[in-house]
């Protein structure tokens, strides 16, 4: 009945999460007594030598794994989190770069595809991290507290802040994908949004920089994380896009495009209606299908072609705006920072959940002021170098 008691204990959701390893392991010496009863008539010798292995093995893993060879899971999640923060900043970055720079400059092929290899792996490995961190979490519950104060360090809000930076780095994969796509804006239009998209890629890459400093040094981030110099590239990269209204309208050469195609769709449709086939017996219609087998080649070469023509037309009707692709990038970059403020949010809530410490303006601000050559003053004075160091706001 014991054997079967802890069989069905595995059943509950709560005592598979945490006590299986300990359940599978109660069994596994329940059944080696109760085997070796049948051999043995007093079986407390060996239900007392399998205690005492059981307790000398968990002593020496409990002492290699405190002192000798330490691997703490809160600070592998701890480390994880801040790589996350630092990967989808250099991610940011190097889409924006990768996106804006000049190919006709950029004709190395190797280079190009290393730079697009490491932004894929900077936003990868977040989006990956769901069961890693959820384990961490879970194995960190059980370690010695993170701080010397009497409370459970939250390590379940690693986890939710691994969620919320994971739809975050989903619109870096989608920026990334802007990269990748087949119809790319002409680098001559890419000139005019440069300045104010890489000015916004540049601060959404401090801010995701300031962050992970501040996770890895358990302070508070600032106040004013999201600045005002994002909202004001965010402007810039507005002004810039209404300042070129005719990029986004339609010409006259996409507009007899799109008739062009519609009109060979409408012929299309109307060829298909007009040659329906009558009703016929089922003999004339098995002949008509033998005589039909050797024209079917043909046939498929021409809806072939038919059909690349057809798709040409479409892309090239699609050319009424050369600046459509350049407007999903743009659209996606407005929805990064959108996601970025439900970041910082998110980290503010682990802040104050760890109790980490108060952020202290210009704390390590040091200003040396030095000369290298030697000089006297009137009187004959030497001057010497003076280090200026303002207390902490």
């Amino acid at each position: 009945m014991t054997g079967f008691a802890a069989t069905y204990l595995r059943f509950f959701p709560s005592i598979k999460k945490n006590y299986d390893y300990g359940v599978v392991i109660f069994l596994l010496t329940f059944n080696l007594i109760t085997v070796s009863s049948f051999r043995q008539e007093n079986i407390l010798p060996l239900a007392r030598d399998r205690l005492s292995t059981i307790a000398i093995g968990c002593a020496i893993c409990l002492f290699m794994s405190l002192f000798v060879l330490p691997n703490w899971s809160g600070e592998d999640l701890h480390s994880c989190t801040v790589r996350k923060f630092e990967g989808l900043a250099r991610s940011v970055e190097g889409c924006v770069n990768e996106y804006f720079r000049d190919q006709e400059k950029h004709d190395n092929i190797l280079d190009k595809q290393t730079s697009r290899a490491s932004i894929h792996t900077g936003y990868r490995e977040v989006l990956d991290s769901k069961s890693s961190d959820e384990s961490l979490a879970h194995y960190a519950s059980w370690e010695p507290r993170h701080s010397m104060q009497c409370y459970s360090y939250p390590w379940q809000k690693y986890v939710k802040l691994g969620s919320v930076l994971r739809h975050f780095a989903y619109t870096v994969a989608a920026l990334h994908g802007c990269l990748e796509s087949e119809i790319q804006t002409p680098t001559s239009v890419r000139s005019l949004f440069r300045t104010p998209c890489t000015r916004v890629a540049r601060e959404v890459t401090k801010v995701l920089q300031e962050l992970a400093d501040s996770i890895r040094n358990h302070h508070r981030c600032a106040p004013d994380v999201l600045c005002d110099h994002l909202h004001e590239a965010l402007q810039d990269l507005n002004s810039a896009i209404r300042s070129q209204p005719r990029l986004f309208l339609a010409s006259k050469h996409g507009s007899a495009n799109s008739r062009m195609l519609m009109e060979m769709n409408s012929s299309k449709h109307a060829a298909s209606r007009t040659a329906l086939p009558s009703f016929k017996t089922d003999t004339a219609s098995i002949l008509e299908r033998k005589n039909t087998k050797a024209d079917q080649p043909s046939e498929r070469s021409e809806r072939s072609t038919l059909g690349r023509t057809l798709s040409k037309i479409a892309i090239t009707s699609l050319e009424f705006s050369e600046a459509l692709p350049f407007a999903a990038f743009a659209s996606l970059l407005v929805e990064m920072v959108v996601r970025l403020e439900l970041v910082i949010e998110e980290v503010k809530e682990l802040e104050r959940a760890a109790n980490f410490k108060e952020f202290t303006r210009h704390d390590h601000l040091t200003i040396d002021i030095a000369c290298k050559e030697e000089k006297r003053n009137n009187d004959g004075v030497r001057l010497g170098s003076h280090t200026v160091s303002p207390a902490a706001e």
